[in-house]
């Protein structure tokens, strides 16, 4: 399997060299990753949600804190921080596919 060639698709794009069925089907995939990764997004603000009625505080005050060593290593944290990571990393993931 060849690698993704990401440099030579901005190449392309740049010399204004693609065609209409490479922007459709780069839309496409754009499209569908958006849809997933706002899906995902919102199952991992449910099940952080859960966690914040727990233990009543937002998952960005419990991860600070919980970064910082305030909290204990209970295996609750562990899963709230991993989901709290997850979350950031969708997030900033859907921010990156949305810009122009």
């Amino acid at each position: 399997m060849k690698t993704l060639n990401i440099k030579g698709l901005e190449e392309i794009f740049e010399k204004n060299l693609g065609d209409e069925y490479l922007q459709k089907a780069i839309s496409k995939i754009i499209s569908y990753e958006i849809t997933k990764t706002t899906q995902e997004l919102e199952e991992l603000k449910a099940e952080l949600k859960a966690f914040e009625d727990r233990f009543h505080m937002s998952s960005e005050v419990f991860f600070n804190k919980y970064s910082a060593g305030e909290l204990g290593d209970s295996a609750d944290f562990f899963e709230w921080s991993s989901l709290y990571r997850m979350y950031l990393r969708s997030s900033e993931r859907l921010s990156i596919l949305k810009s122009e």
